[in-house]
């Protein structure tokens, strides 16, 4: 049975002859196994993070969700199962045409361009171009260039801390403050303003913005840890238990001076183990 990730693969693979000749190139590259039977703990988000960092692809998952009460939406509207954020804004010109996808009732449709939808990232909540704090307003394209870090047009008597996510989440949810992709650092005050970013499916300078109100995160941004990834490993986890050394002989003696090898239990089956026997041979 194939997984939406070896379907995947399979597409990258027959609409990129020219990068991979072979399957086995795209695995190569991936390092990753081609065989159907993976490591069943890892989920389609892991694997999707994987593999947009290492091609360098913009891949989105997009799902039709009922949408919330406060949110304005009528029927249904639009939400990222996946998305990575930094590939779509920071790491561009991608190497390969996007791949956006669309999950109905448990089946998957690729989205042919033009794509007209905008999903959401941030459960009940709709984005905005504009925020407001401390009476400053604060823009989206200006939270994109402190992304890209084109920061030296910028000036708040503030800090502000920008997040993201790889698939929808609430506004409490704790994945937002490990997902941090920008920092506006000011020392004119300790206020910091909190702002969750939502890209646009297809353009890489086009964002929505939200403010996080329940975060309570003051780290300094370390921009180095953006593009480090965890690399997916094969097979189930095995966890060795260190056991405590156990001394059975006393290595300060003879083996045979150690009082175990003194006793002796006869065995039932040899009757005649270890009993010593004395042959005198007549001259």
């Amino acid at each position: 049975m194939f997984t939406f990730s070896d379907a995947l693969l399979h597409y990258i693979w027959s609409t990129n002859l020219n990068a991979f000749p072979r399957f086995q190139d795209l695995v190569e590259t991936l390092q990753i196994s081609p065989r159907i039977t993976r490591n069943k703990k890892i989920d389609t988000v892991h694997n999707l993070k994987f593999i947009t960092w290492t091609l360098n692809i913009n891949i989105s998952l997009v799902k039709i969700i009922a949408p919330a009460q406060k949110s304005g939406h009528q029927r249904f509207c639009y939400s990222y199962g996946f998305q990575n954020t930094l590939v779509k804004l920071v790491r561009v010109p991608h190497r390969f045409k996007p791949i956006h996808i669309i999950i109905y009732q448990k089946k998957y449709y690729r989205l042919k361009e033009p794509i007209a939808i905008f999903p959401l990232l941030l459960k009940g909540a709709n984005p905005q171009n504009q925020l407001t704090f401390k009476n400053i307003s604060i823009e989206a394209h200006q939270i994109l260039d402190i992304i890209k870090n084109n920061t030296l047009h910028l000036s708040f008597p503030f800090t502000i801390n920008i997040y993201t996510s790889y698939s929808s989440v609430r506004k409490t949810s704790k994945e937002i403050e490990t997902n941090m992709i920008g920092q506006f650092l000011s020392n004119a005050s300790t206020d910091v303003f909190h702002v969750f970013v939502t890209p646009d499916i297809d353009k890489n300078n086009l964002i929505q913005i939200n403010a996080l109100h329940t975060v309570q995160h003051s780290a300094k941004f370390a921009k180095h840890n953006l593009f480090t990834n965890i690399h997916i490993t094969e097979g189930d986890k095995t966890v060795f238990h260190k056991t405590p050394k156990e001394t059975t002989l006393n290595e300060k003696s003879c083996i045979c001076d150690h009082e175990e090898t003194q006793s002796f239990s006869p065995s039932q089956r040899y009757s005649h183990l270890g009993i010593l026997f004395d042959v005198h041979t007549q001259p």
